[in-house]
């Protein structure tokens, strides 16, 4: 039991499962080993049901509001993207990940074009309904295992596992035509407006997340630089 136990929580896929050890054994150090190693509840026979029953709801039950709490200190309360915080720890299980398989992820760098002047000219409320919106498109544009994160004003980053920034590039230039698709009716007039993006891949030199970001902001300036509503 203690050794499946140390399997499961020493797996990243299944880490966050609860164990409740049913046991024979009764003294204080079998209970004590149990739960140093990841246990969530020990119970010793002989089993009641309905207490059994009523530690693993309530094991659920706290599980479900610590994800609840999670998903809230994790995400931006505007656009429901991942913050920045989420970034900097899925970022270096990310980088981890690819040491150990020897694989490639990408980050693409987000940034909506002349923002400001959205805002001046049309009112934040108008502004926020444009991240909305921007994130609402840019998650049609990308897959299940890729995540999105609003940085903090208009800008944004994705993060895409398992794949190169040649194959990163078609999603960017996709989300780059969708955004300049979208228009949004307000008492003024119509508002479009345009991204720029930037790529970078990670390599086996890097050893965090924000030396990738660099180079993906880096990216980014360039295209904005160079006349904005481009991917680089």
């Amino acid at each position: 039991g203690y050794e499946v136990c140390q399997m499961i929580k020493g797996n990243d896929k299944t880490s966050s499962i609860p164990i409740v050890f049913l046991t024979a054994n009764s003294s204080n150090e079998d209970e004590e080993y149990g739960l140093e190693i990841g246990a969530t509840d020990f119970i010793r026979k002989p089993i009641s049901p309905r207490i059994l029953s009523a530690r693993v709801s309530n094991i659920l039950n706290l599980q479900q509001v610590t994800r609840k709490l999670e998903l809230i200190a994790s995400t931006d309360p505007l656009t429901g993207a991942f913050n920045r915080r989420h970034l900097d720890l899925v970022g270096m299980n990310e980088l981890s990940r690819s040491k150990r398989n020897n694989s490639t992820f990408t980050i693409l760098m987000l940034d909506i074009d002349h923002f400001k002047g959205v805002n001046d000219t049309y009112g934040h409320d108008v502004g926020d309904e444009a991240l909305i919106e921007t994130v609402a498109v840019i998650k049609k544009n990308i897959r299940g295992e890729d995540l999105l994160f609003r940085l903090g004003g208009e800008e944004f980053a994705v993060m895409l596992p398992e794949t190169t920034k040649l194959a990163a590039f078609d999603t960017a230039k996709r989300i780059r035509i969708a955004i300049s698709e979208i228009v949004i009716q307000t008492p003024i007039a119509s508002l479009c407006f345009t991204l720029s993006i930037g790529i970078a891949e990670n390599t086996p030199a890097d050893d965090n997340i924000d030396v990738i970001m660099k180079r993906a902001d880096e990216a980014l300036y360039r295209a904005k630089s160079s006349g904005r509503n481009k991917v680089i």
